[in-house]
């Protein structure tokens, strides 16, 4: 007990106390939430990330990836900063009532905001086009949105009643590491399947052009002909959308050749009556 007790009072350790008490007050806690949420969301990405290569989903450590979501805490945790600022200054206290205040606010406004910049910003850092980060905006944010329903109004009460403002934050962040682990899995756990579809749809789209181009020729040079057209190279939704521009290209030059053909015959049915009408 005693070695305890001089463990604690060592002046090495007072000394990280004191500085660590420093980054929570009021001059450094917004930084110090800021990297608090940025380190969690890289860390949990880490651990998604690790634990898909050991699963074989992935090949390699995904740079590009831990950018994106660590880009997202820098976002997150100001607002998560300033949101509960607010909120102990929109509603004080600590009784039952006002926490059942804070836990609809916070899941009503609070938890859509975080799943939305984390999705928004990620999609678009990936390069993908308005009608893209939409749909993946209601079909992730929808089951990211019901864990949160589970995962944080029993968290949020201990927020809410027993700590301070100043330490909010980091537990948010402390409960949010697993959830962040659970946010790259949402975000990122199925691209394997996805790439694996877009590489099939790509193949058999590369059959068609092949088969278009040149009907007569031996498979196996279509094949490696077919390699070297440009377009397929490009993702899986531009394919099927040239794809459908094409087809609208050919359907308006047949029609532009049937309304030709109308208008000859109708000509020429013109022409035989006035003859026989002479």
């Amino acid at each position: 007990m005693e070695t305890v007790v001089r463990l604690c009072n060592h002046r090495l350790l007072r000394a990280v106390q004191t500085r660590v008490k420093k980054l929570f007050t009021r001059r450094y806690l917004l930084y110090t939430n800021t990297a608090i949420s940025f380190t969690m969301s890289c860390a949990g990405d880490g651990l998604q990330q690790r634990y898909q290569l050991l699963k074989g989903e992935m090949d390699s450590w995904d740079w590009e990836r831990t950018h994106d979501v660590g880009l997202t805490g820098l976002v997150i945790g100001p607002f998560c900063h300033s949101w509960y600022l607010f909120l102990d200054w929109w509603l004080p206290g600590r009784s039952f009532r006002i926490v059942t205040k804070k836990l609809i606010v916070d899941q009503v406004i609070c938890s859509p905001v975080c799943i939305s910049s984390f999705l928004v910003l990620t999609s678009f850092l990936e390069g993908k086009r308005r009608h893209e980060i939409k749909d993946e905006l209601i079909e992730k944010g929808k089951t990211l949105y019901t864990a949160e329903w589970i995962v944080w109004p029993p968290a949020q009460v201990i927020n809410f009643c027993f700590l301070p403002t100043k330490y909010r934050v980091l537990f948010d962040n402390s409960v949010s590491f697993g959830f962040d682990w659970y946010f790259s899995y949402v975000k990122y756990g199925k691209k394997t399947n996805d790439t694996s579809n877009s590489v099939e749809l790509e193949s058999d789209i590369s059959e068609d052009v092949e088969i278009q181009t040149e009907p007569k020729a031996d498979k196996s040079r279509l094949r490696t002909s077919a390699s070297h057209v440009p377009f397929l190279h490009m993702q899986a939704a531009d394919i099927v959308q040239m794809k459908q521009d094409t087809f609208h290209v050919y359907s308006k030059r047949w029609k532009k050749r049937f309304e030709k053909r109308i208008t000859r015959s109708s000509d020429e049915a013109e022409t035989d009556s006035e003859e026989l009408l002479d």
